[in-house]
């Protein structure tokens, strides 16, 4: 009864909020998408709809999809577009543990700060707990990394502990965007063994549905930190060539109570 449910904090819920506002609309549904999945019977586009009506992102057409079956194929592209940033690196992971792959990550992103590239990451806490200091945050911010942990363990009985955040998101210059089931440990990449070959995929996006990424990781990294990025510094996703296809990137959020 006590754990049972998974409501979110009203603390939790008010700073979402607050920083939601902060950012003004989000990324506008444009005219022509619009109309062609609303002529559209099959169930795939009325599923779009909803999804988009719902969570607010926009159906996205020219975005470029690249499927990665393993984390061992995924890895060394994430490395290659890492090093092509020039504006802004944004990452938000639920496990990260010190290792082969995140360390190499790191170390580009000490590299690209001292650039002055704006590098800010997210890591969840809990997700993180039994491979990362206490004061790992504070070891980034010192490596020039801006940083911050989500939801800080707190030595209490608490009824809403399922408030994790398990978002795997990489954003880099509104220009591509990488999210999956792949966290920066390296069982991820099978540069370990822990359970087996380790079986998650991920993917890689360029054009306008970057955008709704920048914007999912700026929602919630406004809500906790005391440095906000200003909508103004978000920018847009650059444009890609036409596709015959559509792209809706979304989250499943905590403000409401829809599966």
């Amino acid at each position: 009864l006590c754990f049972g449910d998974k409501k979110t904090g009203i603390p939790l819920k008010r700073r979402l909020e607050q920083s939601r506002q902060g950012l003004g609309e989000r990324p506008a549904q444009d005219t022509e998408t619009e109309e062609a999945l609303a002529s559209d019977s099959l169930r795939i586009s009325q599923t779009f709809r909803y999804i988009s009506r719902l969570s607010g992102y926009p159906v996205c057409a020219n975005t470029s999809a690249d499927y990665y079956a393993l984390g061992d194929t995924l890895y060394p592209v994430m490395l290659e577009e890492l090093r092509k940033a020039e504006r802004f690196i944004y990452l938000e992971y639920f496990i990260v543990e010190e290792g082969e792959m995140w360390d190499s990550i790191a170390d580009i992103l000490e590299e690209k700060a001292a650039q002055g590239v704006d590098v800010r990451m997210i890591y969840d806490d809990l997700g993180s707990l039994p491979m990362l200091p206490p004061d790992y945050s504070a070891r980034l911010e010192a490596r020039g990394i801006k940083c911050i942990s989500f939801n800080p363990m707190r030595l209490f009985l608490s009824g809403t502990l399922n408030n994790r955040d398990h978002r795997k998101i990489m954003v880099i210059d509104g220009r591509v965007a990488f999210s999956g089931g792949i966290n920066l440990a390296d069982e991820y990449i099978n540069a370990v063994v822990k359970h087996g070959h380790w079986k998650d995929g991920g993917f890689r996006i360029t054009g306008p549905a970057v955008q709704s990424y920048t914007d999912m990781f700026a929602e919630f990294w406004n809500a906790f930190s005391k440095l906000p990025i200003p909508r103004a510094e978000l920018g847009e996703a650059a444009h890609c060539p036409p596709s015959d296809g559509y792209v809706l990137p979304y989250y499943d959020s905590p403000m409401n109570r829809d599966a």
